[in-house]
């Protein structure tokens, strides 16, 4: 009986691992414990400094280990993997370059076949970085003798021990040289006599008479304190101020827009002609060598034609003598010189002022408004040299009370050549019209609209077209 149960029992063994129902039993991940050794633990001195991690793994079979590196500051490596081809002692040594300082635990953790950390070890890192200069620029700060501007890290909160070292010489050793600013990111040093572009200067930071850092090749520019005027027209005459200019002229040039600047003089600044045949631009101006700028490059305008944008009253009176018309617009030139504005055919216009971008001319009183056009140009002797621009003069309001109306009350405006008759001219305030009490050239008396609280500006208006400028906001009060 015991044998046919038995053979009863295989069978259906059979059976049910051919239906795939019968499983294998899992085996149990072999056991990893992991201890960890870092050298160095205690560091005080230049940056980087290299801490080698050396692991030790103890396993109870084969496996593959998957584990990274952990810090008390809550940071993690890279995963790392080492293969266990059985039971027994594996290790393996990580090295880390750090560049800073550093106080705390680390340790390893695994995360296969197991999860296991290893006992942590104490650092205490304080790491120093080696001064690295990454530039270094003349300063003039408004003054012909120039500071050295240099740049980089790892120079120190405190200047302390270390110093500058200038073409293998100490500053503090150089008559009227010395160190006027130092911290981690900036040293600031004084200088006399330094030669821009045509020298080069051996730059480096020492400890003592050490230097620690790499020796920086410094080529200094020029620097351009002032362009005098800032624009100008081709065949213009610029004054060009730059400092440490070399008192000959040799192989330089002064470059604009692309184009070489003919030099009037050299010597404690440049005289330079805008080049002929520079377009309307505004360009680059710098001083030029060995193909390519040797200085800081300063904004200049090469001016064109005079350009007229818009004329318009500037101040209108009806009881001046004179009245005061803006024109606006581009390349008018620094100063007047033989030029003129041209108002229709007028006569007695006076330049009261005038700029690259604002003429003001004061006229007699024989401009017409609204029923009278005048061509507006810039002449230079019998040359029109500018654009014309068709203009016609609106009329222009003068109050004689201020910003504030009594509502109800009877005020007045004058308006510079103002029709004799009304017509079918209307003042509205807000854009609506005012009773008109008299109406006798030049002044005008309306009553203020009885509504206090209420505000906006006057015009005139011509059969319901404006033919003024807008006043500025009036209030109406009580």
């Amino acid at each position: 009986m015991s044998r046919k149960i038995v053979g009863l029992a295989l069978g259906s063994l059979i059976i049910l691992a051919g239906l795939g129902i019968v499983r294998e039993v899992a085996q149990a991940a072999p056991g990893v414990t992991v201890s960890l050794a870092v050298s160095p633990v205690t560091y005080n001195g230049d940056c980087p400094v290299q801490i080698t991690y050396n692991v030790a793994f103890k396993v109870t079979g084969f496996c593959s280990i998957k584990y990274h590196l952990i810090s008390a500051k809550g940071k993690s490596s890279e995963a790392y993997s080492l293969g266990c081809k059985g039971a027994g002692t594996y290790k393996a040594a990580k090295t880390i370059a750090v560049t800073g300082s550093y106080s705390g635990w680390v340790a390893v953790q695994v995360t296969a076949p197991v999860s296991v950390q290893s006992n942590k070890v104490m650092l205490q890192i304080k790491c120093q970085p080696k001064p690295h200069i990454t530039s270094a620029k003349l300063n003039y700060g408004g003054d012909p003798i120039p500071e050295i501007d240099i740049s980089g890290s790892g120079f120190g909160a405190s200047q302390g021990t270390k110093n500058i070292q200038v073409d293998g010489v100490l500053v503090s050793s150089k008559p009227g040289w010395n160190v006027l600013h130092w911290s981690d990111t900036s040293i600031t040093i004084n200088t006399t006599g330094v030669i821009p572009w045509d020298r080069i200067y051996q730059i480096a930071v020492t400890e003592g008479s050490i230097v620690v850092s790499k020796i920086y090749s410094a080529k200094f520019l020029y620097t351009i304190d002032g362009v005098n005027p800032g624009r100008g027209v081709p065949g213009s005459t610029v004054q060009v101020t730059i400092w440490s200019l070399p008192s000959a002229q040799g192989s330089y040039s002064l470059m604009v827009g692309g184009r070489v600047m003919p030099i009037v003089s050299w010597g404690g600044g440049i005289t330079a002609k805008v080049p002929a045949d520079a377009p309307p631009q505004d360009a680059l101006l710098g001083l030029y060598k060995d193909g390519k700028f040797v200085s800081n490059l300063k904004n200049f305008r090469v001016m064109g034609p005079p350009k007229i944008l818009g004329v318009h009253w500037k101040d209108c009176n009806a009881h001046s003598s004179t009245q005061v018309v803006h024109v606006w617009g581009t390349d008018f030139g620094l100063s007047q010189g033989t030029k003129q504005v041209k108002i229709g055919t007028l006569s007695g216009l006076t330049i009261s002022f005038w700029n690259f971008a604002v003429i003001d001319i004061a006229c007699p009183n024989n401009i017409v408004p609204r029923t009278q056009t005048y061509p507006v140009r810039i002449v230079d002797g019998n040359e029109t040299i500018s654009n014309t621009v068709e203009t016609r003069f609106d009329y222009y309001l003068v109050d004689e009370w201020g910003p504030d109306l009594i509502a109800g009350s009877i005020a007045k405006v004058s308006v510079y050549r103002l029709p004799a008759t009304q017509g079918a001219m209307t003042l509205n305030f807000n854009s609506a019209p005012v009773e008109i009490v008299s109406w006798q050239s030049p002044d005008i008396e309306f009553r203020v609209p009885d509504l206090p609280g209420t505000a906006g500006p006057l015009t005139l208006l011509d059969a319901g077209v404006i033919v003024s400028q807008q006043t500025g906001k009036y209030w109406v009060i009580k």
